[in-house]
């Protein structure tokens, strides 16, 4: 952490650290949108939702959720 001189908590992140960080967080969704779609596409070729979760680490509440919105 960074304070200012009055002991108050500035910039916690630098301008460097921070991009560093949004791109981190871009990486994450884009991975979890390709789980996603992988799910997906394994739901449409009937493939057992048990299967489908040891696979891709979605929970079955999950991958329900996605079945329902397919």
């Amino acid at each position: 952490m960074r304070f200012n001189e009055d002991g108050t908590i500035t910039n916690v992140l630098t301008p460097e650290e921070d991009e560093e960080f949004v791109m981190e967080l871009r990486k994450q969704e884009a991975y979890k949108d390709g789980v996603k779609t992988t799910a997906i596409s394994m739901i449409e070729d009937k493939v057992p939702l048990a299967k489908i979760a040891q696979y891709t680490k979605l929970s079955i509440k999950e991958l329900r959720e996605l079945k329902n919105n397919i």
